[in-house]
């Protein structure tokens, strides 16, 4: 999954390298708007179900190929619907996206490809299930590939933000089909993509996926709101250098992501040494990341004078501070981890919650008086409070326990 990470964010940093120097400014932030809704509403339609996919399906027997269609049908179906409600709603919730609403192509691609980023997640989730991850791999590369040869046509003949998403959802299109008519049914035995509504072969999965929905809903929401913001508050020109500095930085996820996941995994099973791990993870983490952050910000003027000047200019000191907003997410991610593996969806839920609230919250207050920097600064300041206030629970938590500990040793005596 980290190699699929890590490519995917190469295919995506050489596509809006090359958008940026033929595409304006406007364009390219318009763009980035509309494809964080995408994903925002993609994730709220995916409904939780993507988890349950994966603990579930092993298990599942006959009922297999009616749990996945089932799930992307009703997925799916939701997604259409919300994208409508969406679209129905423009003035209200995003005015400066509003004519998308004016041309009914536009609406009808907006609603598609809502459509197509919401599926596509599930056949990741397939692929890990059956342990093709193989799979994942030429999904990404078939993705990547399609994004660099589409920048052609849209180079030549095209213009305006609108094809930019055409070309990110055609490049998730064409590979979502490829694993739902052949990768799948090649794993799955008898399936067979159809519309399908058995809701019995889901009782297992709702309630499991409850509160994981709830949390993945809310750290997803807090990436992706926020150049939705950007683009109704500043414009879409300030949203375009927001937005590549925005996806700069976010790459160096990967790296606390990755070691919070793998801690997750190693500990579900056996939680002895939980703690003593999750110390060990931050450490690694801090160890690789702080690095990594140094080194891309004293860089930071020549990595974006690659997307143009004027994105070197007026992004430089948004993606520094954002870079740094990496490590206290580390700190965040790190214990929803912990929570997962302990079974506390409500620390789960509340930490997400919260990341939600002060992150967004903050970049909204401070975009509104000082402009581009203050939402890096609201970003970085949401995830230090929230990173403090967990901190400081944990050890207040373990300070209760060790005492009571102690008194029950001393009465022991």
């Amino acid at each position: 999954m980290m190699s699929s990470t890590i490519f995917n964010s190469l295919i995506g940093f050489i596509f809006w390298v090359i958008i940026t120097r033929f595409f304006t400014t406007e364009s390219v932030g318009f763009a980035g708007a509309i494809m964080s809704t995408l994903g925002l509403l993609a994730g709220i339609s995916e409904l939780g179900l993507g988890i349950g996919l994966i603990r579930f399906l092993p298990d599942a027997g006959d009922s297999g190929n009616d749990m996945i269609n089932t799930i992307l049908t009703i997925s799916g179906m939701f997604s259409l619907v919300l994208s409508a409600v969406y679209i129905a709603g423009l003035g209200f919730w995003s005015p400066a996206l509003v004519f998308i609403r004016e041309n009914y192509f536009f609406c009808g691609i907006f609603m598609l490809f809502t459509f197509v980023w919401t599926l596509n997640p599930f056949t990741g989730s397939i692929f890990l299930t059956k342990l093709k991850s193989k799979y994942i791999l030429m999904q990404e590369a078939l993705t990547g590939l399609i994004k660099i040869i589409l920048l052609i046509p849209l180079i030549l003949f095209f213009s305006g933000p609108m094809w930019i998403v055409v070309a990110s959802g055609i490049s998730i299109l064409i590979p979502l089909g490829v694993a739902l008519f052949l990768l799948i049914p090649k794993i799955q035995s008898g399936y067979v993509t159809i519309p399908t509504l058995k809701m019995r072969s889901l009782k297992p999965i709702i309630h499991y996926s409850t509160a994981n929905y709830i949390a993945r809903v809310f750290l997803e929401a807090h990436i992706l709101i926020i150049p939705i913001m950007v683009v109704n508050i500043l414009g879409p020109e300030i949203n375009a250098f927001f937005y590549i500095a925005w996806l700069l930085s976010i790459i160096l996820r990967v790296i606390p992501n990755s070691l919070s996941n793998s801690l997750f995994a190693e500990s579900s099973n056996d939680e002895t040494f939980l703690l003593k791990n999750a110390w060990k993870t931050l450490l690694t983490t801090i160890i690789l990341l702080l690095p990594a952050i140094l080194v891309i910000s004293v860089l930071a003027e020549k990595i974006l004078l690659l997307f143009g000047r004027q994105y070197s200019h007026n992004g430089i000191h948004v993606l520094r501070v954002l870079l740094f907003a990496n490590i206290p997410w580390s700190i965040n991610y790190l214990f929803i981890s912990i929570g997962r593996v302990r079974k506390e969806a409500n620390n789960v839920i509340g930490i997400s919650v919260l990341i939600f609230i002060c992150t967004v919250g903050l970049s909204y207050f401070l975009m509104t008086k000082i402009g581009l920097l203050g939402v890096g600064l609201g970003y970085l300041t949401g995830q230090t409070i929230v990173a403090m206030t967990v901190l400081i629970i944990f050890f207040k938590r373990q300070f209760c326990l060790n005492k009571a500990v102690e008194k029950s040793n001393v009465a022991s005596l």
